[in-house]
């Protein structure tokens, strides 16, 4: 996932008051208390923090939420967002929303984490953007885990240590390998395939921070929407160009889409519905699009959760994959 989510407030030290008085919490019986007690040092981005050694009521934040609460944690509030429908595994899409919204994805309400009583706050945010994140008045709140995430293809370390954080690293270990085993057997079942195609991943760069409009955005490598389909052995075509500031992404005018004429085949996002959409829909329906050799062949492929961020998630990934690939002659 990639949303920019700016935690800011004005009122702290009220909200602190205002949440003292509030909830009992749920983790209110003799052995949670006892347990709730209990801290351990946690090693995160910004040094070590004393934090529960079970976490009873968990807040999690930006990159933080969807693996706290796909694995399982103890979580009582997330940051706000109109999409989760969208975004996490159907399994947990009536948890998630079920969950105090702390915010919008451009102002957190410290009110309202202060009235949840959490005992941890954990925060996965881009590791060169803290600046926008204000850790101190959060810290005020609860202690404050932060987690920093790199390149796209860091979500898995930074899923691990939000398991660690939250207390979940058994059930993040067993998705873990799941999915571990699931990347074998596709790289297996389909070698005869991927040694033998080049892949291109495409979609429109509306919304992408920095693009120009009606620019065609191509992924490759531990790019957000390729790092999956790379482990499976996916090999992907594509380089750095003087428009992209990321190494794994590159953008092109509509009329210089012919750079994607060496891939055999051309996969692109899609809803977890496996529908394309609107600008990507619209780019794919240009002319100069159809007449690249991968249209010709009817081999442009929607491949759906393909900028998952987590183990549970991934496996859906992997399933849209083996559905396309399956489609593919060696």
């Amino acid at each position: 996932m990639t949303d920019t989510v700016l935690l800011r407030s004005t009122s702290v030290l009220a909200a602190l008051a205002l949440g003292a008085a509030a909830c009992t919490g749920s983790g209110s019986d003799d052995a949670g208390a006892d347990a709730a007690g209990e801290t351990r040092t946690f090693e995160g981005d910004h040094g070590e923090v004393e934090i529960p050694a079970v976490p009873q009521r968990v807040v999690a934040l930006s990159y933080a939420a969807q693996p706290a609460v796909e694995l399982g944690g103890d979580v009582v509030g997330v940051h706000t967002d109109d999409n989760w429908d969208e975004k996490i595994h159907p399994d947990d899409v009536d948890t998630m929303t079920g969950l105090e919204q702390v915010g919008a994805t451009d102002e957190i309400n410290f009110e309202a984490v202060a009235n949840l009583e959490p005992d941890l706050i954990v925060v996965a945010w881009p590791a060169d953007g803290w600046e926008n994140v204000p850790l101190d008045d959060l810290g005020e709140i609860a202690p404050t885990a932060t987690i920093g995430l790199g390149d796209p293809d860091s979500w898995k370390e930074v899923e691990a240590q939000v398991a660690d954080a939250v207390g979940v690293s058994d059930t993040y270990e067993d998705v873990e390998a799941e999915y571990d085993t699931r990347v074998a057997e596709l790289g297996e079942e389909y070698a005869p395939v991927l040694e033998e195609t080049d892949f291109a991943f495409v979609r429109s760069s509306e919304g992408t921070p920095g693009a120009g409009a009606g620019q065609v955005l191509q992924e490759f490598g531990p790019a957000w929407n390729t790092s999956i389909a790379t482990e499976v052995g996916l090999d992907f075509i594509g380089e750095q160009n003087e428009a992209s500031h990321q190494a794994w992404a590159a953008y092109h005018p509509l009329e210089e889409i012919d750079q994607l004429s060496g891939a055999d085949v051309i996969l692109t996002e899609a809803r977890p519905d496996g529908e394309v959409p609107g600008p990507t829909a619209d780019l794919l329906d240009q002319d100069v699009f159809e007449s690249l050799p991968a249209a010709q062949d009817d081999q442009v492929h929607p491949l759906s959760w393909s900028d998952a961020t987590t183990h549970k998630s991934a496996l859906l990934t992997l399933d849209s994959l083996d559905e396309v690939l399956d489609r593919i002659d060696p």
